[in-house]
């Protein structure tokens, strides 16, 4: 990955995860910007998304819904020639993790 790429990666996650602090309010649950990755051509993103809560599906409602008003945003902060068109993925590391607790907390007894 080259250095430009990078920063453009690390510039969209701190946008996007102040973004969606403030469009997607939640009363239960924790929801973070973890990783993003832009296609070398600078055309699409992947915003890589934590969530740590029960309600999982209102919150991926809540974006799809939200979507083009977040594009919107960040098109406005972004200074570049082309902002990448964004898409939301859940990273399910969280949810590994805790299985992998569960398994070893239930082997220990």
């Amino acid at each position: 990955m080259s250095d430009r790429i990078y920063k453009i990666n690390e510039l969209i996650k701190v946008e996007a995860g102040q973004i969606l602090q403030k469009e997607i309010i939640l009363e239960d649950g924790v929801l973070t910007v973890t990783a993003v990755e832009t296609t070398n051509d600078l055309r699409q993103a992947i915003v890589w998304l934590g969530f740590f809560g029960n309600n999982k599906e209102e919150v991926e409602n809540l974006i799809s819904e939200k979507a083009k008003d977040i594009q919107k945003k960040i098109n406005h902060r972004l200074t570049l020639k082309h902002v990448p068109k964004l898409e939301y993925k859940f990273d399910k590391s969280g949810e590994y993790a805790d299985e992998i607790g569960r398994v070893l907390r239930k082997i220990s007894q």
